[in-house]
């Protein structure tokens, strides 16, 4: 068992880590997962009626028109993660689920664990968020709570609606603020859902510098070889997600 995060062990490395963002959990993805140790993307959520499931929030799919893809049950997952020693990105994707996400870090080790979720906090009217999925947002206090009791797992907090020109040079005193912000309340990892191609060296040694990863949403379509210090990235193309043991 590590005695260091994730995050701790990516910035050690110097190097990027590229998660696999599944877009449908399913047992033959998670086998293909862990033979090519890749890694996993839970979301995790619950319908009305509380009862847990893999996908974004009910009220996600009704205000975006998106269809719910099917993914095998999150009990079904868990079961099958935990005989591995992937990396997984916990996505909490609604204030009650929660509940679930202790036992999922529980079940899975914290140590390679990134909980996820869109902080209140984090929430800015640079430009139109619309639409605004309102169960997806929780106080940071959450991931206060989990850290707490799980020294080791990752902690990400996501923003929304920040500048579509974001750069040091233009908003040097809104970053500022948005880093004083994350180490104040102990986050690993942000996440600042802009154009992954505002990402360069200087963004990504900002924050880094006060020991925070930059997380990069999608780094399919983007020139990351110009990019030479340690970030999180996303892809939906399984070859491009990194497979180095960390």
């Amino acid at each position: 068992m590590h005695t260091k995060s994730l995050a701790q062990r990516i910035l050690n490395s110097n190097k990027p880590f590229v998660f696999y963002h599944h877009l449908r959990v399913t047992k033959k993805g998670i086998h293909e997962a862990v033979e090519k140790n890749k890694s996993v993307h839970l979301d995790v959520c619950v319908d009305s009626n509380k009862k847990p499931y893999i996908g974004h929030s009910e009220e996600y799919y009704e205000k975006s028109g998106e269809k719910m893809k099917e993914s095998i049950s999150l009990n079904k997952a868990l079961d099958l993660l935990s005989k591995s020693t992937i990396p997984v990105i916990v996505d909490c994707k609604h204030y009650n689920a929660w509940v679930l996400i202790g036992d999922v870090v529980e079940k899975l080790g914290q140590e390679r664990c990134l909980v996820n979720t869109f902080v209140d906090e984090l929430k800015f009217n640079y430009n139109s968020i619309e639409p605004d999925y309102l169960s997806e947002w929780s106080d940071v206090s959450k991931l206060e709570w989990i850290k707490g009791k799980y020294p080791l797992v990752t902690t990400v907090a996501s923003a929304k609606g920040l500048p579509t020109d974001l750069s040091l040079g233009n908003y040097s005193e809104l970053l500022s603020n948005i880093r004083t912000f994350l180490v104040s309340n102990n986050i690993d990892d942000v996440s600042l859902n802009v154009s992954s191609g505002l990402y360069d060296d200087g963004l990504i040694t900002f924050f880094t510098s006060k020991k925070v990863l930059p997380h990069i949403i999608s780094t399919d379509g983007v020139e990351t070889s110009k990019l030479t210090g340690c970030y999180v990235g996303e892809v939906e193309v399984f070859e491009k997600a990194s497979s180095v043991r960390i």
